[in-house]
């Protein structure tokens, strides 16, 4: 490892096929980008508890326990100031990271950041959506990627009631506090989380960069890996 580099710490989203199947690595899921972020930083890949190689947790997890692994995770690997890069989930636990540990964090990526949540998720799942979904079978799947949960019913349990209670969590009024020089990176398709929890996450983080990616879905940096690492690469080399 070239330690003249700049070390950038990843964070992944919640992909449920990484729960399911545990014998692969969701850093797969991330390998283009990755290895072209490789060539102008020190790239470190953190694979959640609960997911790909990582056996699942004893007890469900809530927010700050995955705050608290990838603490853990950087202290094991002598990290004191790192670009923190987080994709949906992950953006949420980048997001928390930094509000907690804002001296380890020197630029803080969030990639279609879940960190805005709504109540009226919840409200939806528990009254008018729980008579459709018992009702019309074939509606179960595109009722669960409206409130955020797909494929919940897959998962075992205990990352089923992890899943609940990272879905619940709404760091929105932490963002206001934060410092840390910040860029935003949204699919302007994005249809898991909209570009106006985007706007909106870029509005409430003072001085934060909003870049919005034409056209771009949830996992945009799978189809434009070389556009996504250039929106990094450009954003702290600017913020050095």
């Amino acid at each position: 490892m070239n330690t003249d580099k700049k070390p950038l710490v990843f964070l992944h989203g919640w992909v449920t096929s990484y729960i399911i199947n545990k014998n692969k690595s969701i850093k797969q899921e991330y390998a283009d980008v990755l290895d072209l972020l490789s060539h102008n930083f020190s790239v470190f890949f953190v694979e959640l508890p609960g997911f790909g190689m990582q056996s699942l947790p004893e007890k469900p997890l809530v927010l700050s326990d995955y705050v608290s692994f990838v603490r853990e995770f950087v202290s094991k690997n002598n990290l004191k100031e790192f670009v923190l890069a987080g994709h949906s989930f992950g953006g949420q636990i980048a997001a928390a990271f930094t509000a907690q540990y804002p001296e380890c964090v020197s630029n803080l990526i969030l990639y279609n950041a879940a960190c805005i949540r709504k109540e009226f998720q919840e409200t939806a799942a528990s009254k008018t959506g729980r008579a459709a979904f018992h009702a019309v079978p074939f509606l179960r799947p595109i009722f669960y990627r409206l409130i955020g949960r797909g494929g919940h019913t897959a998962l075992p349990q205990i990352m089923q009631k992890t899943k609940s209670n990272v879905v619940r969590a709404d760091i929105s009024s932490v963002l206001e506090h934060m410092t840390t020089h910040t860029l935003v990176l949204w699919g302007e398709s994005d249809d898991l989380t909209p570009l106006q929890e985007g706007k909106q996450i870029a509005h409430l983080i003072p001085g934060a960069q909003l870049i919005v990616h034409p056209r771009g879905d949830h996992v945009f940096h799978k189809k434009d890996p070389g556009a996504f690492a250039n929106y990094i690469k450009t954003f702290i080399y600017n913020h050095a």
